[in-house]
């Protein structure tokens, strides 16, 4: 299982292109992998990359939360591991306190 912490992100937003979207994530000066969103007829599997760093694909319409967690969620890590002989990938924060009011 490759797990990655993220501290840095940035992302664009595309046009005539089946990519719509792209995020790339860092920790530090250390470039950990991309999320890539397409419409969800044209999704590609997730996985890792020669250079260790992992390659995600959300439809589209998961844009905003994932942005979302990136803005105001620390900790965040991504997981990409192997289940059946396919890739799968997770995007989580650590245990955080209730009610701590995050983006408020």
């Amino acid at each position: 299982m490759a797990y990655k912490h993220v501290d840095k992100y940035h992302y664009f937003i595309s046009e005539g292109i089946q990519q719509k979207a792209y995020i790339g994530c860092w920790k530090g000066s250390t470039f950990q992998g991309y999320i890539d969103f397409f419409e969800p007829e044209d999704l590609q599997s997730p996985g890792i990359n020669s250079n260790g760093s992992f390659h995600l694909s959300y439809p589209i319409e998961r844009l905003d939360a994932i942005i979302s967690m990136l803005r105001e969620e620390s900790p965040v890590y991504i997981y990409v591991y192997q289940s059946g002989g396919n890739y799968r990938c997770r995007i989580t924060t650590s245990n955080e306190p209730v009610g701590e009011e995050e983006g408020h």
